[in-house]
């Protein structure tokens, strides 16, 4: 019942801006809510599939269509997901320093941006929600993918931490860690990892979690922690969060 309620408040106050909405958790997500009758924003950087073309790792063009956005629906963002990354599954000495640079500014860089874009309105009203879809492997140090998902840990909980102590507890943050799960970024892992088994004579096996269940634990979760005080942390925290920050691993 609780989880019923939620659902419908979202749609009832919520602009909800969704990157890299083209496909795999991202286009879930977005289909998952707008089932719900929440107004949606989509940001990708697909020419065919949407309007609001955004390349999330230029800071320039995140403030650009942040501000059309606020334009276009004549008010602010109130759930910000951010979605937007690549996964480039090589070792540390074989990526090249352009791939790497790349992965920052896609993976890190964009929630930077974003954040800075549409947190500020939030903070006005004390009313909003950032979620940050990152990756079990900034906990567990995977790979050159790690260090980009480590660092939106790190600023997603020092931004929960700075809206506790302003006060603004009307503002929820919450991460979301999945592992490996059957989308492009997965489908390209592996085949890398096919290659090193091949050349290194090893087996590493990966176990792929279905899109469809792990996005819908995923709606329910931000739409519960959007209108309430729950806090979800993975039993391997031990450390409790300052203020409302929620993390899930699948």
């Amino acid at each position: 019942k609780e989880i019923a309620v939620s659902l419908f408040l979202v749609k009832e106050w919520c602009l909800l801006l969704i990157t890299g909405s083209a496909n795999g958790i991202g286009s879930q997500i977005a289909l998952n809510f707008a089932s719900l009758g929440a107004t949606l924003v989509l940001w990708d950087m697909d020419d065919e599939v949407f309007a609001y073309h955004c390349d999330c790792s230029n800071r320039e063009e995140v403030y650009e269509k942040a501000d059309k956005v606020r334009y276009s629906f004549c008010g602010d963002v109130t759930i910000l997901i951010n979605n937007a990354g690549i996964l480039l599954g090589k070792k540390f000495c074989d990526i090249l320093d352009a791939d790497f640079e790349k992965t920052l500014r896609v993976n890190f860089l964009s929630q930077v941006w974003t954040c800075k874009a549409f947190l500020p309105a939030m903070m006005t009203c004390n009313r909003g929600h950032l979620v940050s879809t990152t990756s079990a492997a900034g906990l567990l140090g995977v790979y050159n993918y790690a260090g980009s998902n480590y660092a939106i840990i790190g600023m997603m909980e020092t931004l929960d931490s700075e809206m506790y102590h302003a006060g603004k507890q009307g503002i929820k943050t919450t991460i979301i860690c999945p592992y490996f799960i059957n989308t492009e970024l997965a489908k390209n892992r592996k085949e890398d990892t096919n290659n090193d088994n091949n050349n290194n004579n090893k087996m590493t096996i990966i176990i792929i979690k279905e899109l469809e269940y792990t996005n819908q634990v995923m709606r329910n979760a931000i739409a519960h922690h959007s209108l309430s005080n729950a806090q979800l942390v993975p039993k391997q925290q031990s450390r409790p969060p300052p203020g409302e920050l929620s993390q899930f691993i699948y």
